[in-house]
């Protein structure tokens, strides 16, 4: 019997796992990608309270809640290049409308992303009267504040509510309370009654040494581990709830469903879906697909829902891949309830589909009405 071990261990490997090796054996049909923005600076809440941390010399040249242009531009050429790289088959050189759907929130650092991202998928032609330009011009598309699904932090009344509710006291959070004094100490407000204020220290951190400034006070810096640790429990436990996960996700994750049914179907529509957004959508459409999720996305971080068509079986699969920023590796996740990456487009919609809203759905599910106050120039 024990001899006969190794080999039963071998077969359970082939058998369990073996569906996952096999992405060669498939032809892709259309991908569905939502990428967080390039690197940005903090909001003008923060600017106070810091200035005198270390910050000051920083948040002198910046604007608010805007892009970090030489960071951004890397970042979203590169996101452009992975795109192109790997979606070449469904893309024809020239920017072709038909075959590509660009969307971003309205928000310069989004939109200032996807142009950039279109830059690195159409590299610039031959054209003579295209030379003094040195862009490609592609449109995009994006909608208010108030009427975009992938904004509910600023336009969902159920799903702000639940936001401002879920950390207060929460015991996921115990183990931080003593970094969490410290810093109110240092910073100046209370980071105990609003934990989510630390992302925002962070994302401020990375900004900051992105443009060279290395000034920041050492005990800020020297508990840059554990408040990245923080953020991403904070991200865990916000996304962690699957009744808010359809008002953050559910309209993308619709789309995704849409999309590929249409695909399926022989339907004339675009094989490649690019969603440029923020950290919250990448997270919220990771936990919706019920993969393994890394916590914040880096700025420049991706993550697709490919189509693909076994070529034996002429059988359908959904491929999660997820690079968690410019230069960083293809990862393969698996769904939970799929045998590996490659899930079957049957038992993907079984596991997933409940999450999925249109956007007449998700606005009643949220409370959304006409008379909602949304500021559109906000820097969050």
């Amino acid at each position: 019997m024990l001899r006969d071990l190794p080999c039963i261990i071998i077969l359970l490997f082939i058998s369990n796992g073996g569906r996952a090796c096999l992405v060669e054996e498939t032809d892709l049909l259309m991908t569905y990608i939502v990428s967080r923005h390039g690197d940005k600076t903090p909001v003008h809440s923060y600017s106070k309270p810091i200035n005198g941390l270390g910050f000051g010399a920083f948040l002198q040249k910046i604007v608010f809640g805007e892009s970090n242009v030489t960071k951004q531009i890397n970042s979203g050429y590169e996101v452009g290049k992975f795109i192109r790289k790997r979606y070449d088959t469904l893309l024809s050189a020239d920017f072709d409308p038909s075959e590509i759907y660009v969307r971003s929130t309205f928000f310069p650092r989004t939109i200032n992303s996807a142009l950039y991202a279109l830059s690195g998928i159409y590299s610039l032609k031959e054209e003579e009267w295209l030379k003094p330009m040195d862009w490609i011009p592609c449109p995009y598309n994006t909608v208010l504040p108030k009427y975009d699904y992938n904004t509910a932090f600023m336009n969902c009344p159920r799903y702000s509510t639940f936001m401002g509710t879920i950390l207060s006291g929460n015991r996921e959070l115990s183990p931080f309370l003593s970094l969490f004094e410290k810093l109110s100490g240092l910073l100046g407000f209370n980071i105990t009654k609003n934990p989510m204020s630390l992302m925002g220290l962070y994302n401020l951190i990375v900004a900051q040494r992105g443009v060279g400034h290395n000034s920041i006070l050492s005990e800020i810096l020297s508990h840059l581990p554990l408040i990245k640790e923080v953020c991403d429990k904070i991200i865990s436990i916000v996304f962690g709830d699957t009744r808010y996960l359809p008002l953050q996700s559910g309209v993308l994750l619709d789309g995704f469903l849409t999309a590929a049914s249409q695909v399926q179907a022989g339907q004339k529509v675009p094989k490649v879906y690019l969603h440029s957004a923020h950290d919250f959508n990448v997270y919220s459409m990771m936990a919706v697909t019920k993969v393994n999720t890394t916590g914040m996305p880096n700025y420049g971080a991706s993550y697709s829902l490919e189509l693909r068509r076994e070529r034996s079986t002429q059988k359908y699969f959904v491929l999660p891949v997820f690079m968690n920023g410019p230069g960083e590796p293809e990862i393969y996740l698996t769904s939970e309830g799929c045998d590996g990456p490659l899930c079957e487009w049957e038992k993907f919609q079984s596991i997933i589909s409940s999450h999925a809203l249109d956007v007449t759905n998700w606005r009643n599910s949220c409370g959304w009405n006409e008379d909602i106050d949304v500021d559109n120039c906000a820097d969050y």
